[in-house]
């Protein structure tokens, strides 16, 4: 859907991402049910965005992560082991290898991750994960998005409806 919806666009057979999102979900279903995953939504925009206008790539350095509330891994667990992985093309950062390990509940206001320096442009995911005490790690959420796109200021929210797997999880 993501690659139709930016064909639609290259070829201008639409005008902007909302128009080809929109056309794609008509022609592929009966109920309009095109592209869910916000950051392929996101990922429309910013082709939408790029071909319309000239842009340069946008180095960033992250240096810390927010979140505003601690997810329920399960519906017996009230807390969270967070481990966040950040990615791009050359670089991956994993607080794992750089940060004490630490339990948050789930009344826990904010967690904050202090990365100190992560240069990165282009695409980027940041993945974060439940570290679970015995077996594998549980993938909780993830957002991509591209450094050009970052605010001046360099704050970038993303509300939950904009991360993919968190936008559909309704206990949390």
């Amino acid at each position: 859907g993501t690659f139709i919806s930016c064909l639609l666009l290259k070829m201008k057979m639409v005008v902007n991402a909302k128009d080809a999102m929109t056309y794609f979900a008509a022609m592929r279903s009966r109920n309009n049910k095109g592209i869910v995953v916000p950051s392929q939504k996101r990922y429309v925009c910013y082709y939408d965005y790029l071909i319309h206008n000239k842009v340069l790539t946008n180095k960033i350095i992250i240096t810390s992560l927010k979140m505003k509330t601690v997810p329920k891994v399960s519906f017996f667990k009230r807390s969270c082991r967070p481990v966040i992985v950040i990615e791009n093309d050359t670089n991956v950062y994993n607080s794992e290898e750089h940060l004490k390990l630490k339990e948050y509940s789930s009344n826990t206001e904010d967690i904050v991750f202090d990365i100190k320096c992560f240069h990165c442009s282009g695409d980027v995911t940041v993945r974060l994960y439940h570290k679970g005490r015995i077996g594998k790690d549980k993938l909780i959420s993830k957002v991509s998005f591209n450094t050009f796109f970052v605010p001046r200021n360099g704050e970038m929210i993303i509300e939950k409806k904009m991360i993919d797997e968190a936008c559909n999880d309704e206990d949390n």
